[in-house]
């Protein structure tokens, strides 16, 4: 019999997340669903929550309410692969929820809670880090730790692009070996961002054509470039343009490796950070059960 367990940040989607527990107590009642709803105590405590949850009780089904990083919070959580994974998205970003075509509208996405179809889709790991959607190594790790510190006093989507910003007139340019599945290359970057889904950092869609049951990171790699040239090239992201500009090449890969010779770097997967450079990246295909239409 399916049991179904609620997580709900309730600092995501600016509180709003709250407001869906009586939606989702409704519907899981009218449709006989067995259910429990958890409320998290603040950032950092759903893993803890979610581990601690499912030894108390079989849970076949885990849905977060959230974001990104509510969702790979709840991830980080279990140990038994067997259960089902979704999410509702309710974070600033929900860059994985585009990669599976969910929407905003609740009432769709408990239709498809209920219907228990799943997705296999794949995980990735950053040295002992799982992440879904991305990760990366340069200024992206600067953005989200200046970001943090900004959005105390300012709202999430602006502190990142405060931060952004900021970054981009201070960050320099690392320098980096990076092995592949077939080749090794070498150079100074500003960025290596690994998806296992197309969007990054709220809606930009940094490696598109990434496929999040292909067994394979697409990686997209920013060159050293003048901030002049950068800035040109930043709005394309958003559109998936930038692919063919000088400045940017793209890769595919199951595993890599990333050297940093000269300075360490700060790590980020699925939006937080989590270590510092050297580190190993690999996929592990389709190993999660992930909720959906089955439309992906």
């Amino acid at each position: 019999m399916r049991r179904i367990l609620f997580i709900v940040n309730p600092a995501a989607g600016k509180k709003k997340s709250e407001s869906l527990i009586q939606k989702i107590s409704e519907f899981c009642e009218t449709n006989l669903l067995n259910f429990d709803i958890e409320i998290s105590k603040g950032a950092g405590e759903i893993t803890k929550l979610v581990s601690t949850c499912m030894k108390e009780k079989t849970y076949t089904d885990l849905v977060g309410i959230g974001g990104d990083g509510t969702l790979i919070e709840c991830i980080n959580g279990i140990e038994d692969f067997s259960v089902r994974v979704g999410i509702i998205p309710m974070g600033t970003g929900n860059d994985f929820a585009r990669a599976l075509n969910l929407t905003n509208d609740i009432g769709k996405i408990l239709t498809i809670i209920k219907n228990g179809k799943y997705t296999l889709v794949d995980l990735g790991m950053m040295n002992n880090n799982r992440f879904v959607n991305s990760a990366g190594v340069g200024i992206d790790g600067e953005i989200i730790f200046d970001t943090q510190k900004i959005k105390k006093v300012i709202p999430s989507r602006f502190a990142y692009l405060l931060s952004t910003l900021y970054n981009i007139h201070k960050f320099k340019p690392f320098r980096a070996i990076v092995e592949l599945d077939h080749e090794i290359i070498e150079g100074k970057y500003y960025l290596i961002a690994i998806g296992n889904g197309e969007y990054f950092g709220g809606g930009m869609k940094i490696t598109p054509g990434a496929k999040i049951n292909s067994g394979k990171f697409e990686i997209c790699i920013v060159k050293d470039v003048s901030k002049m040239k950068f800035l040109r090239v930043l709005p394309k992201v958003y559109s998936g343009r930038h692919i063919g500009d000088e400045s940017v090449t793209m890769y595919r890969s199951n595993k890599l490796s990333i050297v940093t010779p000269d300075r360490k770097m700060k790590l980020s997967a699925d939006g937080n950070l989590v270590g510092k450079t050297p580190v190993v990246v690999h996929n592990i295909e389709k190993k999660i059960r992930m909720l959906t239409d089955g439309n992906i």
